[in-house]
């Protein structure tokens, strides 16, 4: 009977990267500090691995409007031709994303009108709590 062991690969990573990273050394390439500094933040630098639809380089024309870091390791996981791509759906962004919404509003659940003027939702990770004032009903209550 044949011998069916497999070696670990230590530490997990990919063997060879892929283009256009195919002239990166294997140790640089699994190493997360190359990784870091070789971060994909342009339309240019993105098109160079995925085929950008009109609607992704218009997510990326507003300047100031989205930061987009993305490691080689993570871009070479995209499908370049598919837009429906779920690890390109993430971090890609889409003209969609620009347009306004309410939720994206300072308080768009209409706490500021039913809540007293120094407590702010919990739920709402800009602004907790003004002044450190909590009444200790609410406390109580765990709201």
């Amino acid at each position: 009977m044949e011998d069916m062991t497999v070696e670990a690969e230590e530490p997990p990573g990919q063997r060879w990267p892929p283009y256009p990273w195919k002239n990166v050394s294997l140790e640089q390439w699994n190493d997360w500090r190359w990784q870091l500094s070789h971060r994909l933040n342009t339309v240019e630098e993105l098109g160079r691995v995925i085929r950008l639809t009109p609607d992704e380089i218009a997510g990326f024309s507003p300047p100031d409007c989205f930061r987009v870091n993305i490691t080689p390791l993570f871009a070479g996981l995209m499908a370049p031709d598919n837009p429906g791509c779920p690890i390109r759906r993430q971090v890609v962004p889409t003209a969609c994303e620009l347009v306004p919404f309410e939720a994206g509003m300072a308080d768009s659940l209409g706490e500021m009108d039913v809540l007293p003027n120094y407590l702010l939702s919990a739920s709402d990770s800009r602004v907790v709590v003004r002044n450190n004032l909590v009444p200790s009903a609410v406390r109580e209550e765990g709201i």
